[in-house]
């Protein structure tokens, strides 16, 4: 980054913004300056875009509100409450903390490895099971000036909170949970969607284990699924990431990056 001058960098970084509205990702924010994004675990972290409908506050030590109802469903252990009940405490807004109960919790529940926010996500996917939440809220949330959930109301329904603070009548605001993180998963498959529609060919599970070059120009790079069928392009973007993703890879003596061999900078005495 140190590389751009300000003004590229204000522009990609409105390209960026501008990239992920027209792939469906509604956010809030601008490079010009940061806001403060409430993290899973009640701290305030400076960020210049947001998705829509998340917790954030232009002061580090503060929230938009002195009062507000925070809501968990029953069992979901990746979404702490006191943490964030008590860290709200400190920026000085009074938080009740609620659990919520619904039938088709309690199918997912049955196995306690299932109650992962995908999981919960997906049952507030249909209209119906946001109208029973809607109801639950009602009758608890009192005189609070919003009302406060973790990120897990739907998968490809992206406008839960917009339809919660219609039947409520009262502001609404979700709080990114622990991985897997809805929000996550929502933005990768909009931006996939998308880069398909743009013409793009998505081949989820497959990866490149070898190239072709002539000079210093890559002309091919080869995939384990594809065998010797060449994939051919203008340009390659090498996007491996680290050693989850097996874009580096560790050994006893050293750290290497196996398809380009590309430099990497590591502590030899580690």
């Amino acid at each position: 980054y140190a590389r751009y001058s300000r003004e590229r960098f204000l522009a990609l970084a409105a390209e960026g913004a501008t990239l992920m509205q027209e792939a469906g990702v509604a956010t809030f924010g601008s490079a010009e300056q940061n806001h403060y994004r409430l993290t899973p675990v009640g701290a305030m972290k400076p960020a210049w875009l947001t998705f829509e409908g998340y917790v954030h506050s232009p002061n580090a030590d503060s929230l938009p509100w002195k009062n507000v109802a925070l809501f968990n469903a029953e069992g979901f252990l990746d979404f702490y409450a006191q943490f964030l009940k008590d860290e709200m405490l400190h920026m000085g807004t009074r938080c009740a903390t609620y659990t919520f109960n619904l039938p088709e919790l309690e199918q997912i529940r049955q196995n306690p490895t299932e109650m992962r926010s995908a999981n919960i996500a997906r049952i507030f996917d249909k209209r119906e099971t946001l109208d029973k939440l809607a109801d639950i809220i009602a009758a608890k949330m009192g005189d609070a000036e919003a009302v406060l959930l973790p990120a897990v109301l739907g998968v490809d329904c992206k406008d839960g909170v917009r339809y919660l603070e219609q039947k409520l009548g009262r502001k609404v605001a979700v709080i990114a949970t622990l991985p897997p993180s809805v929000p996550g998963l929502q933005v990768q498959t909009l931006l996939r969607r998308y880069f398909q529609e743009l013409g793009g060919v998505y081949m989820l599970g497959d990866t490149a284990v070898g190239y072709k070059s002539e000079g210093n120009k890559i002309t091919a790079i080869y995939t384990r699924n594809h065998g010797d069928i060449p994939f051919v392009a203008t340009n390659y973007v090498l996007a491996t990431g680290s050693f989850f993703s097996g874009g580096l890879e560790a050994t006893n003596d050293r750290i290497c990056e196996p398809l380009f061999g590309a430099d990497v900078q590591y502590v030899e005495d580690r």
